[in-house]
């Protein structure tokens, strides 16, 4: 439906040709691949928001070709963000708070999308520093009419045992995406890291290792 809505698109627009690539081809072309750079092997790894997306590309023949491709629809940033917000900044809250655990006029209800934002924000900056302040300020008010204004300490270390099952999934979807297009870690010429979480210094070292 994705490619069909694109290339009606493309149609409105006048353009005659609209060759639609596929996604690790196109992060390839990006980051520099081109065919006439010889035989290389390229592993593209792209994390984003709600997907996964990993695949084997080659350079042969004068032409860019996906040798394997493996993913996860259903895995992302957001799922990072999901587990800061239910491991720690809410059992945090709810230590100190009144938040009843559901219905949709609870504080709970209305917190959760302030929450994710703040979330996403300290696992960014977790990226480069190794602790951060959450300040929780101006979210609102809890179920008994309390201003919600407190920090919550997020280190990286906790961030990365949250990760691990998902970390686990990554690497176990590269593994697969290797071993189809009958390629060892060490034969790959590079490794295209895409998205945003891409960004974390753990997945880098374990897709390094």
């Amino acid at each position: 439906l994705q490619c069909e809505a694109t290339a009606r698109a493309a149609q409105l627009a006048g353009l005659e040709e609209a060759p639609l690539l596929q996604e690790p081809i196109a992060a390839a072309i990006g980051y520099g691949a081109r065919p006439d750079i010889g035989n290389q092997r390229w592993l593209v790894f792209d994390l984003g928001g709600g997907t996964l997306d990993i695949a084997v590309v080659s350079t042969r023949d004068g032409r860019l070709n996906v040798l394997e491709h493996r993913g996860d629809n259903l895995l992302g940033g957001k799922d990072i963000d999901r587990l800061i917000v239910e491991h720690v900044l809410l059992p945090t809250l709810e230590e100190n708070y009144e938040l009843r655990a559901s219905g949709p006029n609870s504080a709970r209800s209305a917190l959760l999308p302030r929450l994710r934002i703040k979330a996403e924000e300290a696992k960014i900056d977790l990226s480069s520093e190794k602790q951060v302040i959450v300040s929780l300020f101006d979210l609102g008010k809890d179920d008994s009419g309390k201003p919600i204004d407190m920090e919550v300490t997020l280190t990286r270390s906790q961030l990365e045992g949250l990760m691990e099952p998902l970390l686990e999934k990554c690497f176990v979807l590269a593994q697969e995406a290797l071993s189809g297009a009958r390629v060892v870690g060490g034969e790959l010429d590079r490794i295209l890291l895409v998205g945003g979480p891409t960004q974390t210094p753990i997945l880098r070292e374990l897709l390094n290792s």
